[in-house]
């Protein structure tokens, strides 16, 4: 065999071996593998809940005696506000209320003030004493002040 004949077998990756009289032709291994592990970023947190608050105001009933719980009140709900249904409406956010067994979600909703420079004070639960209180919302301002709505 020549020798360009056996530089040629080599270069392509065949090994030539001279075994007596017979010519045994041993292929080589092709060359590993090379594996990229790309790793994927970790999922995104679930989105926040957010609540879609009605476009009518929804009514609740309170009575007029004081509300005292031993149970905090849950973390505040997030809301979207949806449009005002005109001018002169004051977004009255939601809150929760005691149903004697649990809280319950009220949802915001529109509201025009009883008069120009009322502002809505909302309601909001205060601990002390032992307990959570249910302080009612109001509105305040002008000759409005202290009247309270919810």
């Amino acid at each position: 065999m020549k020798s360009s004949h056996v530089i040629a077998l080599l270069v392509a990756g065949v090994v030539v071996v001279a075994v007596g009289c017979n010519l045994v032709i041993e292929q080589r291994p092709p060359p590993p593998r090379r594996v990229i592990v790309v790793e994927q970023p970790p999922p995104p947190p679930p989105p926040t809940v957010v609540y879609q608050a009605p476009p009518q105001p929804v009514v609740v009933q309170e009575t007029p005696q004081a509300v005292v719980v031993q149970q905090a009140p849950p973390a505040t709900v997030v809301e979207m506000q949806p449009p005002a249904p005109g001018p002169g409406y004051v977004w009255v956010p939601g809150y929760y209320v005691w149903t004697g067994s649990g809280y319950a979600w009220v949802r915001g909703y529109w509201a025009v003030p009883p008069g120009a420079g009322v502002i809505w004070i909302g309601p909001r639960w205060e601990r002390f004493g032992g307990g959570w209180h249910y302080v009612r919302g109001h509105w305040f301002g002008g000759h409005h002040d202290d009247h309270h709505h919810r």
